[in-house]
């Protein structure tokens, strides 16, 4: 990394703050200890909050703020809270509509009730992430109990379809059995709203053989290989035997089913469960703009003093929407790819961060590039066992081979944090001008600091990297071996041509600075970067009533992966070249006259909605009839008749009327007009004069 790059921006994520009263003090509520000390990835919410009746004027510390160009806001206190000794933003994730990326939902352990079989909680943005709302809306799955407060773990994905989508960890603590569920949405903060496929009144588990322990389910949505129309919702999740002494990784698809129906639970690698001592698999999967399922995660090797661990990287591909998992050139027994074999690295139960953050899997991130397809992973190793903890990018692509078979292709490595400081839970995101963000946290013996990079050559340099937050914890180190004040994850992702991302850190109003609070941030890109933009339609329009056929929606930076939609709903959808792409347009579509609505959303992940155009549906023109007039004068002429309605264009044929003939069309007009030099003085014409559009001519 050159690091003469370096662009580095400091800001404290403490506002200043204006002469004031303090508000009083929120008491935070009892928190729930996680409950099975030898489940140790089990972990559980406090109690829900109350959502303030409005938030108190005296409060008038900005949560918000800038740095580098990127926004950040302190997503409790924007909800209109400011509570002091509570931990609500552990393991933020978020999410945004493509259809309408300024609603986003974000998730952390900011609050549960499903312990008493009440709702638990989201925070919600309808502008984009400038304020935010807290609201318990989240339903347990029907048909279950529970005696502690899950999800114990939550992942969400908005689909291009406009529909959230939500993969959630439930456990009944002396029952033994953890299991996944998943619903949708069409609206975050309803509670009625949020599906579960059920069967005999009991939701659907997602993992749909009763393992044992089920962990960790990460949750990404996209195309259907081979048909773009057709959105498949993907949750990797980690199989634990009962002992937690061996894991393997597993994926459940539900492809183009509403409500979610998860047909398909595989494992991603072939050998098994296999011994993590304490590790998590760390399982992390992404969808590209055709489909293609990238999966990465880590396999034990050793143990070592001080709580590193080796390991090493893997990932494998599934090229038929999660039926397979298999690769041609895997060289490692899981059958998957090797990314960084025999590494060493500080994670597992009981290697905690700082003394307070346990690592079980919060060590890789994966995403796709929207405009290529390359997969961008990254992951953390140290050189020998006492240094420090760095960061890498590493690219993959895929090929195939003979009998279409996939083959992945690992490429060069870059170390993306400083040689001197440890760093960890990374999240990454890529744009489509080739623009890879990573966010993350470093430790550096005495305090914390968010830093997010940006580079546009796989990190060879840095374009731009920003501190977003430094702070040390404030809480001290507990006595549990996977005490976790931030959790197993954060997450980024790229929304256009810009990165959504999230992170837990001290809180920003006068008590929270005492709390960890879930960040929402946001930052354009560093480089030029161009969105599809749709501009005409061929042909303009069609006939009511009319087949199945294709539209060609012209325009500028098209991608592989750009998917047109009818009145809002995708549509198959042929990339041809980056000024144009074919859209099916179903006769369902078009059975009456009037207009629909033809837009595109960009590739899979990260694409957005582009401003829609009319397609024109039409009935057949109206016939000219005997309005048609004739006029001679001189040697021109001249012929009118009434516009019938419906006609787009006119044809006017000719042939000449000494007998029996044929007219061929001489002129196309747009108006109810023509007029031409007559050829031979003297000889007579028979003209016709026909009404025409996109269902054919009318005489």
């Amino acid at each position: 990394m050159n690091k003469s790059s370096l662009l580095v921006l400091s800001c404290a994520c403490l506002l200043s703050v204006a002469e004031r009263s303090a508000p009083a003090a929120e008491a935070a509520p009892p928190y729930v200890a996680d409950p099975e000390p030898d489940r140790p990835t089990l972990h559980v919410q406090p109690p829900a909050l109350t959502p303030p009746a409005s938030k108190p004027a005296a409060r008038v510390r900005a949560p918000a703020g800038s740095v580098n160009g990127i926004t950040f806001i302190d997503v409790m206190t924007a909800s209109g809270f400011d509570i002091g000794g509570g931990d609500y933003g552990n393991e933020p994730a978020l999410t945004f509509n493509p259809t309408n990326p300024n609603q986003i939902v974000l998730t952390s352990f900011s609050g549960s009730n499903w312990g008493a079989s009440g709702n638990s909680s989201l925070f919600y943005s309808g502008d984009g992430g400038a304020t935010w709302t807290y609201s318990i809306a989240l339903p347990p799955p029907p048909g279950t109990s529970s005696n502690i407060n899950c999800p114990c773990d939550q992942n969400m994905d908005w689909g291009r379809d406009g529909l959230l989508y939500g993969t959630f960890l439930h456990y009944t603590t002396g029952v033994g059995i953890q299991s996944v569920y998943s619903a949708h949405a069409t609206t975050p903060t309803s509670p009625a709203s949020w599906v579960y496929r059920t069967v005999a009144g009991a939701a659907q588990r997602t993992n749909r053989d009763a393992y044992i322990d089920v962990d960790q389910p990460w949750l990404a949505s996209g195309p259907l290989p081979g048909d773009d129309s057709m959105t498949n919702v993907c949750v990797a999740y980690d199989n634990f035997d009962a002992n937690f002494l061996l894991s393997e990784v597993r994926n459940a698809d539900s492809p183009a089913q509403i409500p979610l129906n998860f047909t398909r639970d595989v494992p991603a690698n072939v050998d098994g469960r296999k011994s993590n001592d304490g590790t998590n698999p760390g399982t992390r999967i992404a969808v590209g703009p055709t489909g293609l399922i990238f999966n990465v995660f880590e396999r034990y090797g050793a143990s070592f003093a001080g709580g590193v661990k080796q390991l090493t990287y893997l990932v494998t591909v599934s090229i038929d929407g999660g039926q397979t998992w298999s690769i041609t050139n895997s060289d490692h027994i899981s059958g998957a790819k090797i990314i960084a074999a025999n590494v060493f690295t500080f994670q597992g139960n009981g290697s905690k961060v700082g003394g307070v953050n346990a690592l079980l899997g919060g060590i890789t991130a994966i995403t796709v590039d929207p405009s290529t397809g390359t997969a961008w992973i990254v992951y953390g190793t140290r050189a020998a066992t006492g240094s420090v903890d760095r960061l890498w990018l590493v690219p993959v692509t895929v090929t195939y081979g003979a009998g279409n078979n996939a083959l992945l292709n690992v490429g060069t490595a870059q170390p993306i944090t400083s040689p001197t400081i440890n760093a960890y839970l990374p999240a990454v995101a890529a744009l489509p001008n080739g623009e890879v963000g990573v966010l993350y946290l470093t430790w550096s013996g005495t305090q914390f600091t968010y830093e997010f990079l940006q580079t546009i050559d796989g990190g060879a340099t840095v374009a731009k990297l920003t501190t977003l937050a430094t702070f040390t914890s404030p809480f001290a180190s507990g006595g549990a071996t996977n005490q976790r004040i931030f959790g197993d994850y954060l997450q980024l992702k790229s929304a256009g041509c810009e990165f959504f991302g999230t992170y837990p850190a001290r809180g920003d109003g006068l008590n929270s600075v005492n709390s960890i609070d879930p960040y929402f941030m946001r930052a354009p890109a560093s480089a030029g970067c161009a969105l599809p933009t749709p501009q005409s339609l061929i042909p303009p329009a069609v006939c009511a009533g009319g087949p199945d056929s294709d539209v060609i929606v012209t325009g500028s930076d098209f991608q592989q992966g750009t998917t047109g939609r009818v009145n809002g709903a995708l549509r198959t959808t042929t990339y041809d070249a980056p000024v144009d792409v074919r859209v099916r347009v179903k006769a369902g579509d078009i059975v009456s006259p009037g207009s629909v609505s033809i837009d595109v959303i960009g590739p899979t992940p990260g694409g957005i909605l582009s401003g829609g155009l009319p397609l024109i549906i039409e009935s057949p023109a109206g016939s000219t009839g005997s309005s048609l007039r004739v006029e001679k004068s001189g040697t021109d002429v001249a012929l009118n008749w009434t516009a019938p309605p419906g006609a787009g264009f006119y044809r006017v044929k000719r042939c000449t009327a000494s007998g029996p003939c044929t007219p061929v069309t001489v002129n196309v007009p747009s108006t109810n007009s023509y007029s031409e030099a007559t050829l031979n003085d003297g000889s007579d014409y028979w003209y016709l004069v026909v009404s025409a559009n996109s269902c054919g001519e009318t005489p």
